[in-house]
């Protein structure tokens, strides 16, 4: 097996990743620090594939890494200039006469998160930087409880698991801190969570699925650089969720929904009730005339400060939504994730200079996060999850029982995933494994009415036949891991497919 070995890892090629990347790479200048190798890996094809988000950016950081962003052509161009909160019955609205204020977005920029990627991702490059694109990180590899690095996901295998003639083994990377940076719900860094107890002491962290569409829409319905936030319809009473529009250029707007995925009814479907939500005369009038493009989903880590994992150990530190940065009271991590990279960052190059990279060591991360405006802002909102859900129950705990079988129309997720770009070679090991289909075929469909074929909003599982038997379709899969997260007897086993497979989010 082939080794090769640098001094900084980093695991996921987002927005958290690519700053601690670009600030590290400068501090080392700064220090005179000569034969540091930085590396990234990323299991998208190209920069910004899987990156998904609303998004309204906070600016705040960016302008903190790269105080000349907009010079240097950052893809920012549609700064808000409207806010609106909105709470919805079936066919009228309420507007709230004052805006609270974390729905405040005044200096904020509405964007493609996926675009920031790219375009961070062509800084860091600038900076010396390696990136290895279609490069998943399938095992942390340990020393102990010291981490000291990650095997790579092999390509070429077939759908048994044999060698084709493209086989490549793979890869081990060691480095002397590796930084993990994968999002919501990274497969490397929920496993490093559970293998060492870093969520001891901590509230349960909880997930949101969001689904978004993006449409082209006519001149005379689009009023560029508005937002709004939605309550109420379609949702239930007692479903945390809510909607959002976000006017961009080119006569282009952002339609998304999110729902937590603590709710109870097994029928809940979130990408049909972005297709409610559609049919709200608000939005209907709006989409009228036009053509939708694009298509995603992602989860949201949204149990705030008190769910954050510990954040250091010997050998790692944990950045983004990986750590549990993000904002949810005002729907934004961008800024955050960024942030605690810097901070990343910071800390890392002090253990060059000491050549210490121990659990001691590398705490001083978490001393720089206190210390920091992102404490102060996840501090400001550390209850508002609580207040809606005291976290009592795991997300995959919750589903009531239903024992009756749902019958669904897949046309519109079908339709939607091909919006997505999703693409996967299809002669390789499923990545999606149950692990027991006694359970599936006899318990979950008596207990609740096999609820996987509406939680994932990519269609890759249905119920077929007479026998009414579970058939996966692990190409459609668009990396949003909610099936690990809410399958209600944890039986969802989701592995890093085949470098360079999943959505293509160029524009989301």
């Amino acid at each position: 097996m082939e080794q090769i070995e640098v001094d900084v890892l980093f695991v996921g090629a987002g927005p958290a990743s690519l700053a601690a990347a670009y600030r590290l790479s400068a501090l080392i200048k700064k220090n005179n620090l000569p034969n540091i190798s930085i590396a990234i890996i990323e299991k998208s094809k190209e920069p910004g594939d899987h990156i998904l988000s609303g998004a309204v950016m906070d600016p705040s950081a960016l302008r903190e890494l790269i105080p000349d962003f907009i010079e240097r052509g950052a893809p920012v161009d549609t700064p808000v200039k409207r806010d609106d909160v909105m709470f919805l019955t079936r066919n009228g609205k309420f507007t709230f006469p004052i805006l609270p204020p974390a729905f405040q977005n005044h200096g904020n920029f509405i964007l493609s998160a996926g675009k920031l990627t790219q375009w961070l991702g062509e800084q860091v490059q600038k900076m010396g930087v390696d990136i290895f694109f279609a490069t998943p990180g399938a095992e942390i590899l340990y020393d102990g409880e010291r981490v000291i690095g990650v095997r790579t996901a092999p390509r070429g295998l077939n759908k048994s698991g044999e060698k084709k003639n493209n086989f490549q083994p793979e890869v081990d990377i060691k480095a002397k801190v590796t930084i993990l940076g994968e999002g919501a719900f990274g497969s490397l860094s929920q496993s490093l969570i559970q293998k060492l107890n870093l969520s001891l002491g901590k509230k349960r962290q909880h997930f949101s699925l969001g689904v978004k569409e993006i449409w082209e829409i006519s001149r005379e319905n689009h009023e560029e650089a508005r937002v709004i936030h939605t309550l109420g319809f379609p949702l239930k009473f007692g479903t945390f969720g809510g909607g959002w529009i976000y006017q961009m250029k080119n006569n282009q707007v952002s339609i998304g929904f999110v729902v937590g995925l603590d709710y109870s009814n097994p029928d809940m479907d979130v990408q049909e009730e972005l297709q409610k939500y559609k049919t709200h005369p608000l939005i209907a009038k709006l989409l009228t005339g036009g053509k939708q493009i694009a298509y995603g989903a992602k989860t949201i880590s949204e149990g705030g400060y008190f769910s954050m994992p510990r954040l250091y150990g010997d050998g790692f530190l944990l950045i983004g939504e990986s750590g549990g940065f993000l904002n949810l009271a005002r729907l934004k991590g961008i800024h955050l994730a960024m942030k605690s990279g810097m901070l990343a960052a910071e800390t890392v190059v002090e253990s060059l200079r000491k050549n210490d990279f121990s659990k001691a060591a590398l705490s001083d991360y978490e001393k720089r996060f206190e210390a920091s405006w992102a404490k102060k802002e996840l501090w400001n909102s550390r209850y508002f999850y609580q207040i809606f859900n005291p976290g009592k129950k795991e997300d995959w705990q919750t589903l009531r029982y239903q024992p009756r079988l749902s019958k669904r129309d897949r046309s519109n997720k079908l339709s939607d995933l091909y919006l997505s770009g999703v693409y996967h070679e299809e002669d390789q090991p499923s990545h999606i494994v149950i692990l027991d289909n006694n359970i599936c075929h006899m318990r979950c469909r008596q207990e609740y009415g096999n609820p996987c074929q509406n939680f994932c909003p990519a269609g890759v599982f249905e119920i077929v036949g007479d026998e009414k038997l579970l058939r996966l379709s692990p190409s459609n899969c668009v990396h949003c891991k909610t099936c690990q997260i809410k399958d209600p007897y944890q039986i969802v086993l989701w592995k890093v497919p085949e470098g360079g497979g999943g959505p293509r989010y160029k524009s989301m």
